[in-house]
């Protein structure tokens, strides 16, 4: 038997239990990403746990984006929009420190939570309340060396999406034919060494 133990964030233990213990919500797909919206449209940031994603939505969602979701993301199986969550922002030590390096000017309110693995959570008020369509899609993550390249092998999307996706038990045909619509939004390869490299990359893609 498993010892109780005391939860010191009960909403995202919650959240963290439905998402990885259920069975896939019907009507929806969930990927492993974070999502930032900006003129009414997604961006979705796909990557492995570590990959910064966490650390470069907090800064975005503090420098003129508004905040949809972080970790998993919720996506109409219909017409792929994006749903609103809000879920807190569950920052590492390691990501604030960068955060703290990178942008000196910039503040966060939240708390510590945890002990061994300690995060910083804080809730955004800038948050996006409903579905909105995805505009495009990153593959992002710490580098020595600044990359923005289009990914134009729908092969290489795919596997992409599959490696980072929050699996059913089950992953049928009709459920991969599903995933192989993401293939169709603009999808890139984003690798930086600074968070506002990062934005400036970003944001010179998107006009």
């Amino acid at each position: 038997k498993h010892k109780p133990y005391i939860v010191e964030d009960a909403l995202s233990e919650i959240s963290s239990l439905i998402t990885f213990y259920r069975k896939p919500i019907q009507n929806y797909v969930l990927l492993h990403c974070a999502a930032i919206e900006k003129d009414n449209k997604a961006l979705l940031f796909i990557g492995p746990t570590h990959s910064g994603k966490t650390t470069l939505t907090t800064y975005l969602i503090n420098n003129g984006y508004n905040y949809i979701s972080d970790d998993y993301v919720a996506i109409s199986s219909n017409n792929l929009n994006v749903q609103p969550n809000g879920n807190p922002i569950h920052l590492r030590l390691n990501g604030m420190k960068i955060l703290t390096d990178q942008c000196k000017n910039m503040v966060l309110s939240g708390k510590y939570i945890g002990n061994h693995d300690k995060r910083f959570i804080l809730v955004p008020k800038n948050i996006i309340d409903k579905a909105i369509e995805i505009k495009s899609i990153y593959f992002s993550s710490y580098s020595n060396n600044a990359i923005l390249q289009l990914i134009k092998s729908k092969q290489i999307i795919m596997k992409k999406i599959i490696d980072n996706h929050l699996l059913p038990p089950e992953l049928t045909l009709t459920y991969l034919h599903l995933l192989y619509r993401f293939t169709e939004y603009p999808t890139y390869e984003l690798r930086y060494t600074t968070v506002t490299q990062a934005k400036k990359l970003i944001e010179n893609n998107e006009v």
